[in-house]
């Protein structure tokens, strides 16, 4: 009696891993996304505010300004990627505003964000030096 115990419940351990296992996968990779994001955000905000610093001393010239953000863009999709100076002579700023469009690797996100992608966004304002 006490083997046909030890077998049922070896079945039952393997019944409940079975549910249990492509739970704890989805909730990995939605903890993975959220990581993800997280980095995205940050390295986005770092590509915008170094252009800006860039930008501070030569803010006539946006298209260095845009390549310089994003040599500082790691790790991000370059064909995601927009960078957009943009030089006021009213107030003497130098605006960069980032784009990147993120896409969700786990299906929860996806389903959740309908598209499976969002745009994360980022400016950053400085005064110029002349």
């Amino acid at each position: 009696m006490n083997a046909n115990r030890t077998r049922k419940q070896k079945g039952q351990n393997l019944a409940e891993l079975a549910i249990v296992l492509p739970l704890l996968i989805l909730l990995l990779l939605v903890i993975l996304d959220l990581g993800r994001i997280t980095y995205s955000y940050s390295a986005l905000h770092n590509a915008v505010r170094e252009g800006a610093r860039y930008g501070v001393i030569h803010y006539t010239d946006t298209s260095d300004i845009e390549d310089y953000a994003r040599t500082y863009a790691v790790g991000l999709n370059q064909d995601e990627l927009t960078i957009t100076p943009l030089y006021s002579s009213a107030n003497e700023t130098i605006t960069v505003t980032g784009l990147y469009e993120f896409k969700a690797a786990s299906p929860i996100l996806r389903l959740i964000l309908n598209t499976g992608s969002f745009t994360l966004h980022a400016e950053t304002r400085m005064i110029t030096e002349e």
